[in-house]
């Protein structure tokens, strides 16, 4: 049995803090996708906020941005299937190379894929268009690439493109017009995960620092001064909330200091 604590955890630009040893919650199974929705873009943000920020920019930067397009219509299975078989591709050049990727719909119908690589310094754009149209089948599809210049740069362009929440109703018209394509026996016909992580053990995430309190009374002092120095607070599941911030690790440290006060001294509104 597992005493009942706090644990705040500090990592690139996320500070979460989660509640141990109460009563475990089953979270409901999630169900078919019909959209992205808050939840999945929550999940998402938290994922690109605990990694490293970008440092040198320029041709020293390992980051680009991606846009992987079809001139013609795909299912979207299809099309996040030969999505992968390119980044397999890039990674017999650079094994460290991971992705995090976001399926799409243009006004049109038709899925495209946003891509965040990291740990590619350098992708030729001339190879990837040969690449990616050999595997769709078509001449000459439509690639953008864009090299990361700094942190400020990445957090727009996920702002953005990456974790855009979309109109729902492009997610049916894109199904609707997929349903006409080419499909291998037995792929279901809906559109499945919006984004995931290629390589996800190559993720540069940021250092992580923790710390461990005892439950009596902290929960809500902790709650009440984190709402009290930071604007935006996001609830985990019932298990917790996390702040993005640009120095979590401050506020870790001045939380395990006020932490040695709580049962004497509550902290004021």
């Amino acid at each position: 049995m597992v005493d009942p604590h706090v644990k705040v955890e500090a990592q690139g630009r996320l500070l979460k803090v989660t509640a141990h040893g109460g009563e475990r919650v089953c979270l409901p199974r999630r169900g078919r996708v019909q959209t992205f929705s808050v939840g999945s873009r929550m999940r998402l943000l938290r994922k690109f906020a605990r990694l490293e920020v970008v440092e040198g920019g320029g041709y020293r930067s390992k980051v680009s941005f991606v846009t992987l397009t079809t001139r013609e219509h795909l299912h979207p299975r299809v099309i996040k299937k030969f999505s992968q078989s390119l980044f397999k591709r890039i990674s017999r050049k650079y094994p460290s190379l991971s992705v995090v990727w976001r399926l799409e719909f243009q006004r049109r119908g038709a899925p495209h894929i946003h891509c965040v690589c990291f740990n590619a310094p350098w992708i030729d754009r001339l190879w990837l268009v040969a690449a990616w149209g050999e595997l769709v089948g078509q001449d000459n599809p439509v690639v953008d690439i864009r090299r990361v210049k700094n942190s400020r740069q990445l957090v727009s362009y996920v702002s953005k493109y990456v974790a855009k929440l979309g109109d729902s109703s492009l997610l049916d018209i894109g199904t609707k017009n997929a349903g006409q394509c080419g499909r291998w026996p037995g792929m279901l016909e809906t559109v499945g995960r919006i984004w995931g992580v290629w390589n996800a053990g190559r993720l540069p995430f940021a250092d992580v620092e923790s710390c461990v309190i005892p439950l009596d009374g902290s929960w809500w002092m902790i709650r009440r001064y984190c709402q009290q120095f930071y604007d935006h607070i996001s609830d985990d599941e019932m298990s917790g909330f996390t702040i993005f911030t640009d120095d979590p690790y401050h506020a870790l440290r001045h939380i395990e200091r006020l932490s040695l006060s709580f049962n004497e001294m509550p902290l004021v509104s």
